[in-house]
């Protein structure tokens, strides 16, 4: 996230209720944000259901196969460009981890 605030996404105007409801503005990088919300919340979920507690690291674990789960259907489509428009930004991060 700190990549995506350096990057002048405003993140930090987020409060409990838009986090919940996903109601905030759309940025250049509203999509993106938007599904790792999503991603997050059902990871949550699905840990709780297990009755374990989340990791980071599981949590960008999951997020990585989700990306070659998209990147995989972007190539049989033919919309590779699509598909590192929207996740450029977070690669970068998750290359680093």
């Amino acid at each position: 996230m700190s990549r995506l605030k350096d990057n002048n996404t405003i993140i930090e105007s987020l409060n409990e209720i838009d986090l919940f409801s996903g109601n905030f503005e759309k940025t250049e990088d509203f999509f993106i944000i938007n599904h790792i919300m999503l991603l997050g919340k059902y990871y949550i979920y699905v840990r709780k259901c297990h009755g374990s507690l989340p990791s980071l690291r599981a949590f960008i674990a999951r997020i990585r196969r989700v990306y070659n789960v998209e990147l995989h259907i972007a190539r049989e489509r033919n919309k590779l460009t699509t598909h590192f428009k929207k996740w450029e930004e977070l690669v970068a991060v998750m290359n680093t981890q």
